[in-house]
């Protein structure tokens, strides 16, 4: 298993537009998509105009394979052209789990869940 971690820098007063978008269509879209979503945070302390979030994958060609559906989605498109630029910079790491590390699962607020 893959990890990715992803870390947006929000634009000056949009950080509430940003959030509304992942609350209302991104994570959804994900999912659609095959994306595993372990997490999303917002900082309380430090670099607050900031979103984190963290990913799951089998190997990198599902990654490139959902990225890329999820880039040519019609729904994102249009979610994504209606709002103005969200972020100011984007960085990502991909990361492989340590032989000790323990096993994660994902509890959905529908109550679904996941092993990643």
């Amino acid at each position: 298993m893959l990890y990715e971690y992803r870390r947006y820098e929000i634009a000056p007063g949009m950080t509430g537009v940003l959030h509304k978008r992942f609350r209302d269509h991104t994570i959804r879209l994900m999912r659609r998509h095959g994306f595993r979503i372990v997490g999303v945070w917002s900082p309380v302390i430090g670099e607050l105009a900031r979103v984190h979030y963290l990913l799951a994958w089998t190997d990198m060609e599902e990654r490139e394979r959902c990225f890329a559906a999820f880039e040519a989605d019609e729904e994102w498109l249009a979610a994504f052209g209606a709002t103005p630029p969200l972020t100011t910079a984007r960085s990502s790491e991909l990361w492989a789990a340590a032989d000790y590390a323990p096993t994660l699962q994902i509890s959905w607020p529908d109550g679904s869940t996941e092993q990643v």
